[in-house]
């Protein structure tokens, strides 16, 4: 006993009981009758290390708090059944990670840093389910900054449109068309009006206006950028677009189709910001 104390000193700050081993010679148990600070070099066994206060942490994990306290914590978690859970203690999982629901907040990420802007981003995973790779915000369930590529791609949306072709629309999704462009050929649309308000439908449209009196084209907002159009005048009318919510934008200040046959083109070079240009006046 003596000369273990010799040779591994400690100062113990409170009433210890120590029960030496009659056979070894060393300190077999140590009970403390109070919380106890032990200054010293090492504690070392060959059998198990209890701490009565952690005996209902079952499956924590040790840690130091601020105040160089041995502290149980939860996170992350070990299940009995060797399920590693971080933020819950019910890992359904090998590794399973839990946030708060519905957040934007990373539950996890990989990339080249550990700063939440990361120089090169891989993969994020945030609280609301959704997946970028590529990106640290994605917007939708998975989001892809760069190119993907696949042998296969299915789309459950469109399994009863067998027979169709995929088309990008304007908001850029991709949809299933049964009357896909397959030559460079213009569509039409005879307009009789004198006044007709332009719509998404009318993107990438030729609009023949055949009315006899003048005619006042209406340009909304809301139809995107890269809206585009091509305006004939077909008839003694002539063709004035009009601005509702939107802003036009013409070189030379002029408002309207020149004459029987003049042709111009509206092109949404932003949200709700057109340029108008062509044989006008």
């Amino acid at each position: 006993m003596k000369k273990y104390l010799k040779s591994h000193p400690l100062l113990i700050s409170t009433l210890v009981i120590i029960v030496v081993s009659s056979t070894a010679g060393f300190a077999k148990s140590i009970f403390a009758a109070a919380p106890a600070t032990i200054i010293g070099t090492d504690i070392s066994t060959t059998g198990n290390l209890t701490v009565s206060s952690l005996a209902t942490s079952t499956g924590a994990f040790l840690a130091v708090n601020g105040n160089g306290q041995v502290i149980a914590t939860t996170t992350p978690f070990l299940a009995a059944n060797g399920n590693f859970g971080i933020g819950t203690t019910s890992p359904y999982s090998l590794l399973s990670v839990q946030a708060t629901a519905g957040g934007i907040a990373p539950l996890f990420t990989i990339a080249s840093s550990t700063a939440g802007a990361a120089t090169s981003t891989a993969l994020t995973v945030l609280g609301n389910g959704n997946v970028g790779i590529g990106t640290t915000n994605p917007l939708s369930l998975l989001s892809v900054n760069g190119t993907a590529s696949s042998t296969a791609l299915y789309i459950s949306s469109l399994g009863t449109l067998a027979g169709s072709f995929l088309a990008v629309n304007p908001t850029g999704q991709v949809i299933a068309t049964t009357t896909p462009s397959t030559s460079t050929s213009l569509s039409l649309t005879q307009i009789s009006q004198t006044s007709y308000t332009l719509s998404s439908t009318d993107n990438g449209k030729v609009l023949l206006f055949s009315a006899g009196t003048a005619v006042t084209l209406i340009v909304p907002s809301g139809l995107g950028a890269g809206f585009n159009c091509q305006i004939v005048q077909m008839g003694a009318g002539k063709v004035t677009p009009t601005a509702s919510g939107t802003t036009i934008f013409q070189a030379d200040s002029y408002t309207q189709t020149r004459t029987l046959y003049s042709r111009a083109s509206l092109i949404a070079v932003a949200a709700d910001e057109f340029v108008l240009d062509g044989d006008l006046k």
